[in-house]
């Protein structure tokens, strides 16, 4: 009965027009973002002549000097991955459960289903993992193709033989081929996605669903899970470097301390003497560990995802549980 429900789920998602309105907004988005880039302005580089630090204005990472060094590579992995949260996957998630739970209160499936057969238990899990699955599935695409349209229209293969540009400090590449690189790479993304960008995904799409279930409605599903991606949006730009604050701390899908630590983890930019290097800054990589979370950190915020998840969940599965047929 599981299955089916989950069976199920797909085909009503998949033949909502509004589902597939979102999905493309959502792609353009992470688009335009990737095509945008990482770092723009100016930044320091060394003078050949005298060495000396100086600030050079150019386009960022647009520019055709820029050369893409392995600080700069883990960093931007980060980069993408953390800013397609910040609006675009939300949105798909939200949109997402409100097609589900229309579905539920205006096309009669609450009643077909239980009518045959299906627990409410096997129907609300049912629907929640293939809506997990859907999203998460979604968001680690969207992530892989990403950083690497990035990685390659950056220079991509060639980068790993380069000096770095701008030329201020140089970490050695620790691979040199296109199999390694895609590794690599693809190792970083898998850890990021589980461990930063699935507990947003599950906190949005638990949210709209407890809305949804509760006001046994699918209009007002998706008008508070908006309110709550635009909360969690407005709550990024207020606490992003309030980092003794709690909000800061536990509260924000988008934070940046995981996308650091997970990204860096296992790598020679992993550690105090990372930190305590006098030419990250000049790098464009800030020495200021509060933006690479501590493991304990990274565990407190996955917890505070997951615990406010659970909560919404809980009160999804007993509204439907007592609904009548």
């Amino acid at each position: 009965m599981f299955f089916t429900t989950y069976k199920t789920t797909f085909k009503r998602i998949f033949r909502a027009p509004i589902f597939w309105m979102a999905l493309l907004i959502a792609v353009v988005l992470v688009c335009v973002d990737t095509y945008k880039g990482s770092y723009g302005g100016g930044e320091y580089s060394r003078d050949p002549v005298t060495g000396e630090t100086v600030m050079e204005a150019h386009e960022g990472d647009r520019d055709p000097r820029f050369v893409q060094g392995y600080h700069k590579y883990h960093e931007s992995i980060g980069h993408r991955m953390r800013y397609m949260m910040f609006y675009a996957v939300p949105v798909l998630c939200v949109i997402t459960v409100m097609c589900v739970i229309s579905g539920d209160y205006s096309d009669n499936f609450f009643e077909i289903e239980r009518a045959g057969g299906v627990r409410s238990s096997a129907y609300f899990f049912g629907r929640l993992a293939a809506i997990l699955t859907l999203l998460y599935s979604i968001t680690l695409i969207l992530s892989l193709f990403s950083y690497n349209y990035y990685f390659f229209s950056r220079g991509g293969i060639a980068n790993l033989t380069k000096q770095t540009w701008p030329d201020v400090h140089k970490f050695d590449w620790p691979f040199t081929t296109l199999k390694e690189y895609l590794l690599d790479s693809t190792k970083v993304i898998f850890r990021m996605s589980l461990g930063a960008q699935l507990p947003a995904i599950l906190l949005f799409t638990s949210v709209t669903y407890a809305i949804g279930a509760y006001f046994e409605s699918g209009l007002l599903s998706g008008i508070g899970g908006s309110v709550s991606a635009v909360v969690a949006f407005l709550a990024l730009q207020r606490y992003s470097w309030a980092y003794d604050s709690v909000v800061y701390k536990y509260f924000l899908p988008a934070k940046v301390g995981p996308y650091k630590y997970l990204s860096c983890y296992d790598t020679m930019l992993a550690g105090e003497e990372f930190y305590n290097d006098i030419n990250i800054g000049l790098m464009g990589m800030s020495g200021n560990p509060y933006l690479c979370d501590s493991l304990e950190a990274v565990i407190a915020w996955i917890a505070t995802m997951v615990g406010i998840s659970a909560v919404c969940i809980a009160i999804s599965y007993i509204c439907t549980r007592r609904r009548k047929i």
